[in-house]
């Protein structure tokens, strides 16, 4: 008689702490099919692509110490926008994510999550087969965003000072 395997619940990720980030980060490389493997015995701050908050870092305050500030995901197989986990990664200014897999092949909409993240000053998403932004799309603090060698027929019309204030730079090359 076959054995039963009975699976549980993951572990939950935890809002604002660093074990949310961490947990986040596992389940987003793991959604992504990403190519990079992050070891969760390992410690967070020796992770691959990912940096932390530390206090003498300009603009560093007690409770970003120790969170994510940055991160960088290369070589993913993803056929939908980006995962709802990267919401849980509040304290992050900057998110790289470069190269999905057949790019242009894909007809990705980016999807709502990442726009939870209203401190960052950062967006890459490139190379990853997107055509559409968000109705929603707005950053308030956004600086620099990079959309380069992406599917889009046409500027989306969410790229505009009202929904980005701070914009300073905007990358929308063709692959």
């Amino acid at each position: 008689m076959p054995k039963s395997v009975i699976r549980e619940a993951a572990e939950p990720i935890i809002p604002e702490t660093r074990a949310g980030d961490s947990l986040a980060l596992l389940n987003i490389a793991n959604t992504m099919q990403c190519w990079t493997i992050w070891d969760s015995s390992t410690p967070m701050n020796r992770w691959e692509g990912i940096t932390l908050w530390e206090e003498r870092m300009e603009g560093c305050t007690p409770e970003k110490v120790g969170r994510v500030r940055k991160v960088e995901i290369f070589l993913c197989n993803s056929f939908e926008g980006l995962p709802f986990e990267f919401q849980y990664l509040t304290q992050a200014d900057e998110v790289y994510i470069f190269s999905n897999e057949n790019s242009m092949l894909k007809n990705i909409n980016l999807g709502e999550h990442i726009l939870e993240l209203q401190q960052l000053k950062r967006l890459t998403v490139g190379a990853f087969g997107i055509t559409e932004l968000p109705e929603n799309f707005k950053f308030a603090n956004l600086e620099f965003l990079d959309l380069g060698s992406n599917n889009f027929q046409k500027v989306p019309d969410v790229i505009n000072k009202e929904n980005l204030p701070k914009l300073r730079a905007l990358v929308l090359n063709a692959q």
